[in-house]
């Protein structure tokens, strides 16, 4: 119908400030690629595998995950990590299985070990710390049930619903509460509080959770967005995004939301979240309160969008959606 130049593009998936005028981001057609902010594409590394994950900080990481050659059991996918140094892509570690990482600020990487399968319940997680990695076992981890991911915070978090391994029975038990976990420096492990107070019922399991750590006036918190868990395929969507302090778990507002979050982002000169929702929907919300500011559709070029990933720079944002662009907003005029 007239139109040119068409093609397919991944969403994507993760987005990072490198410094203060070039960004990096991850989807399905490169292991990284960067851009200035007067869209110039400035580096495009290709390879085996593709980025997933992003981290900036003073040695930007990125996370690629491949596939074994040949090996069709359920250890077929690696992940492997590289270093960025504004020129040229290093590994510097390599492992066998899919993870999930999230990174603090002081430069500690978490990797989770995918065990959504009984074969390989027994896999081990990783912490790095500068050229040291050390192996351990934090429990059953798959994306459904216990994802968890904040970055540049001065803790490592995960989610634990059991401790040890698991049976196959005990995978699917809803009736476990998921807790908010703290990594300290040495391995050993903080259990903080859960994420949803047991109730008896389905909706007290949480999924397709979101997380950010923020620390301003009301001391240090965490703020947490997820579905009410349904088997029911009739019943209506119920999510929820509350804010509690991070030691003692005190609920200090909650709100319901008509989607799940992709990704949510605090603007702390303004005392602001800002929330995306996989139903194309984003809100602004004070962070003290909850209170909302703004709560509308995004658009890019006047069309309807989906969010998929949020970097936060001064007073800018990098947005990366479903459909494989980018948008640098200011935001005092993203919050007005």
């Amino acid at each position: 119908m007239g139109l040119i130049e068409i093609s397919q593009r991944s969403p994507i998936w993760d987005v990072s400030w490198f410094n203060h005028d070039e960004i990096g981001f991850v989807h399905d057609d490169c292991l990284l690629q960067v851009m200035k902010l007067d869209e110039r594409l400035t580096r495009l590394f290709e390879g085996d595998g593709n980025g997933c994950q992003v981290f900036c900080g003073d040695q930007a990481v990125v996370h690629v995950t491949t596939e074994n050659d040949g090996d069709s059991s359920h250890e077929f996918r690696k992940s492997a990590l590289y270093h960025y140094d504004g020129e040229g892509l290093r590994k510097f570690r390599e492992f066998v299985g899919s993870h999930t990482f999230s990174r603090a600020c002081d430069g500690r990487l978490l990797g989770r070990r995918d065990r959504s399968r009984v074969e390989n319940a027994s896999s081990k997680d990783v912490l790095i710390t500068g050229d040291k990695s050390k192996l351990l076992d934090l429990s059953h981890y798959d994306v459904f049930n216990e994802y968890l991911r904040i970055d540049a915070a001065p803790y490592l978090f995960f989610l634990q619903s059991h401790e040890g391994q698991l049976s196959f029975e005990e995978l699917f038990d809803t009736q476990v509460p998921k807790h908010l976990c703290m990594l300290e420096k040495d391995g050993s492990v903080r259990r903080l509080w859960p994420i949803l107070d047991m109730d008896g019922t389905d909706a007290s399991h949480a999924m397709e959770c979101s997380f950010t750590y923020l620390s301003d006036a009301l001391g240090e918190g965490v703020v947490v967005a997820g579905k009410h868990y349904n088997p029911g395929a009739a019943a209506g969507y119920a999510g929820f995004l509350y804010r509690k302090d991070l030691w003692d778990g005190k609920e200090i507002w909650r709100i319901d939301t008509p989607a799940s979050c992709s990704t949510i982002v605090v603007l702390q000169k303004f005392g602001l979240l800002a929330a995306f929702f996989l139903n194309g929907e984003f809100a602004l919300l004070s962070a003290n309160t909850g209170q909302e500011i703004r709560w509308e559709p995004f658009l890019t070029r006047g069309l309807p969008n989906v969010v998929f990933s949020c970097a936060v720079q001064d007073d800018r944002l990098v947005l990366g959606t479903v459909d494989g662009q980018l948008t640098v907003i200011q935001t005092r005029g993203f919050v007005s």
